[in-house]
């Protein structure tokens, strides 16, 4: 799945900006997908077919959480106004939802996250990333170590998944 993003993101984005596509019209395409993934995993995720496995391993799950970073990424001022500095909302907010998740027996972990909570947990990263912006460039000294985070993430997660050490916040007490 991770190559076919590699693939057709550019060209998506290229697409949109030859296009001149509006960003309502990007947040409908965000919308419109957020449904159908929650229409597939409300509808199919358990079922054994093909054709629910094969949509399940390709970018259509998850592409509108792609083009809802293409808004972003386009609309600077939305995340001044609404984002940076405003982590520990986003946090507030996540938090709430995912109450009333588990109240109703929504699914709001894992692979079977629910689109609401998905896109609450992509704004609350880049509100995360746009907050005390000052505070990490002193620490990262001008480093980017999102991309080394993500090579090495897996090592580290297959490596406590191998070992047992799951479903518990205390596995966590080894860093």
């Amino acid at each position: 799945m991770e190559l076919q993003f590699y693939v057709c993101l550019p060209i998506i984005y290229w697409i949109i900006t030859r296009l001149n596509v509006g960003n309502t019209f990007l947040l409908i395409c965000v919308a419109a997908l957020a449904l159908v993934n929650l229409w597939y995993y409300t509808m199919f995720k358990h079922h054994d077919t093909l054709a629910s496995k094969l949509f399940g391993v390709t970018l259509l799950p998850h592409l509108y959480l792609f083009l809802l970073g293409m808004v972003l990424q386009k609309n600077q001022p939305f995340i001044r106004r609404y984002l940076a500095g405003r982590c520990l909302w986003w946090l507030a907010l996540l938090a709430g939802i995912n109450l009333l998740c588990a109240h109703f027996q929504i699914s709001f972990t894992g692979n079977n996250i629910n689109p609401l909570s998905a896109t609450i947990v992509a704004l609350l990263t880049v509100s995360a990333a746009y907050s005390n912006p000052s505070r990490y460039s002193n620490i990262l000294k001008g480093n980017d170590i999102s991309y080394g985070i993500y090579i090495y993430h897996g090592i580290v997660l297959n490596s406590l998944i191998f070992f047992g050490q799951t479903g518990r916040w205390s596995t966590l007490d080894c860093f």
